[in-house]
């Protein structure tokens, strides 16, 4: 059936929840500031902050480590505010890809500035990540489940996640934090926004 506002030809195209949610990291709805900003140690060993030129986002990815456990590798999807949709897609897949086959240059998994983690397919529904330092900020992506809501005063069945944005108030304030949510709700339940 259709997956949001009669897009499912887009997501059969293989632009998933994910891809907008990278789409939209690249866009900037969250304070530039926190989403290029990394928290680095000084010459006197206090924390500031260092802004880098783009948005490097960090795709958390499960991998089967051979000896029947999992480990998280987390490459990097460099200058992410500069690709569209469809090659943040590739770019996802093909770091996802690289990292399950044991392909990646340790260069690949440095300098993220911001991370996007989903343990939805494992079944999670909700949880609270952990930001992954000098990183700054990291989004949790739930189970998407079939919850019945009321539209119109009548109950429907509906297609809903849950997400966590977890930030450190050094680089981002609060306000730009919930603000960053309520656009990425919106761009869930209306990918045409992304046009």
């Amino acid at each position: 059936g259709p997956i949001v506002g009669g897009y499912q030809a887009d997501f059969e195209a293989g632009k998933t929840y994910s891809g907008i949610l990278y789409e939209e990291r690249g866009r900037g709805i969250l304070a530039q500031r926190g989403q290029k900003t990394r928290i680095v140690a000084g010459a006197d060993g206090k924390p500031r902050l260092v802004r880098n030129p783009h948005i490097n986002m960090g795709l958390a990815v499960d991998v089967d480590k051979g000896d029947g456990t999992r480990t998280l590798i987390v490459p990097v999807l460099r200058d992410a505010d500069e690709k569209n949709l469809s090659g943040l897609a590739r770019a996802v897949n093909e770091a996802a890809e690289r990292a399950r086959n044991g392909k990646l240059t340790p260069d690949a998994l440095q300098g993220g500035t911001f991370t996007i983690t989903n343990l939805g397919g494992l079944g999670i529904e909700t949880f609270v990540p952990v930001i992954n330092p000098p990183q700054t900020a990291i989004l949790g992506i739930g189970q998407i489940t079939d919850q019945v809501v009321a539209i119109g005063g009548q109950p429907t069945g509906r297609p809903r996640m849950k997400l966590c944005l977890v930030f450190d108030h050094r680089a981002v304030d609060g306000a730009p934090a919930a603000a960053c949510l309520a656009r990425i709700k919106a761009l869930l339940e209306n990918p045409y926004l992304l046009a």
